[in-house]
């Protein structure tokens, strides 16, 4: 079988001090898996959306030094979810079925050390995603403990059947078939609900998730309920790094209070679009 390529795709915005070791560090794990002969080329997509600190400048040198990397600028600030859809527009483009897709941040949360294990769960032909589960540690301050463990595992358990404590998982490791099969939905869910909602489907990860998961799955969902596909590991996960404590950055009281709100407007959002699919 042909060796795949790997698109690593980022939204990125204002991570003007981590970027560069983050890009450096990932150029490397990916050029050791390609010259190790276990994927066959790669390519690093950052999708910068109207930074304002001095990213746009530091990735504009990264471009130069880095020819695996592919930098999309916005002029403006338009928020993760058109970023990441940028991004994953961009994979699809470039991509072909066989490649696989890798989805992380920017800020350093997510290390790249972890990418040869997200690569190899997708060697099961049953996994179409992987998501690298970050350690809970409550050094890196309660809310943010507690919105991971009861609220993102209540989410996850819902959804695909297993208590996975992740709130908002944004590192995963997709076939980039799928990413290309779920674009238009995905589109087209992000749009319905920002009208609905007036805001962003911050939740966007777990969407595609969740069409992952869905996919093969033959049972039909009931009133309010949500199906997932319990036949087939579509979705597995992993445990990944831990935060390193120079990249943790501490979410604020009232930033907590949206992601609690986005919860529930997604599960109630997501339960609607699944008796329509």
């Amino acid at each position: 079988m042909m060796l795949p390529s790997v698109f690593v795709y980022m939204p990125t915005y204002n991570v003007s001090r981590q970027i560069s070791p983050l890009i450096t560090d990932l150029d490397s794990v990916l050029s050791t898996l390609k010259s190790s002969k276990q994927i066959s080329g790669y390519k690093i997509i950052c999708v910068n959306d109207g930074s304002t600190d001095g990213t746009t400048e530091k990735l504009n040198s990264l471009s130069k030094k880095f020819s695996s990397l592919d930098v999309i600028h916005f002029p403006k600030n338009q928020g993760v979810v058109k970023a990441t859809i940028a991004g994953m527009e961009r994979v699809a483009k470039l991509s072909k079925p066989n490649d696989i897709a890798i989805r992380m941040d920017s800020d350093y949360e997510h290390n790249p050390e972890d990418i040869p294990r997200l690569i190899s769960s997708l060697k099961s032909p049953s996994v179409q995603l992987c998501f690298a589960q970050t350690p809970l540690e409550i050094g890196h301050g309660l809310r943010f403990y507690l919105l991971n463990l009861f609220i993102g595992g209540y989410e996850n358990k819902r959804l695909f059947g297993k208590w996975v404590p992740q709130f908002c998982p944004g590192f995963f490791a997709a076939r980039t078939s799928l990413i290309k099969s779920i674009l238009a939905e995905l589109k087209s869910a992000t749009e319905a609900y920002a009208r609905l909602y007036s805001s962003q489907m911050i939740h966007l990860d777990v969407y595609i998730a969740y069409l992952a998961s869905k996919n093969g799955n033959k049972r039909l969902a009931k009133p309010n309920e949500v199906p997932f596909s319990t036949e087939k590991a579509q979705v597995a996960f992993i445990k990944a790094s831990p935060i390193k404590d120079e990249w943790v950055i501490k979410k604020p009281f009232s930033k907590t209070r949206r992601y609690i709100d986005a919860h529930s407007n997604f599960m109630a959002f997501i339960t609607r679009r699944a008796v329509k699919l």
